[in-house]
């Protein structure tokens, strides 16, 4: 049966993670997801991503990777994160 074009028998189940831990724990729930035959999507402020986590990513073959960001000012992002963390962002962006 088709739904929108979309075949039902081969569509997979999606994980929604909301505790904000999914680069923290021992194995992500990323991880977690993939080999259990989930598709992933893994929403973050970008905060924990450095080049070991976006390697770990790309080799579990994320899905989807969305970052959210406050502001683009500086003094702005501080305040509502509170600490300095606008600049590792970007790093981790390029």
């Amino acid at each position: 049966m088709t739904t929108l074009g979309i075949d039902e028998s081969q569509a997979r189940p999606v994980v929604d993670h909301l505790l904000g831990v999914a680069l923290t724990e021992r194995q992500t729930s990323v991880e977690f997801a993939k080999l259990n035959g989930f598709n992933t999507e893994l929403i973050t402020n970008g905060f924990l991503l450095n080049s070991k986590n976006c390697q770990r990513l790309v080799e579990l073959k994320l899905d989807k990777l969305a970052i959210s960001l406050h502001t683009l000012d500086p003094e702005i992002n501080k305040k509502i994160m509170h600490i300095d963390s606008l600049e590792t962002i970007i790093k981790a962006l390029h």
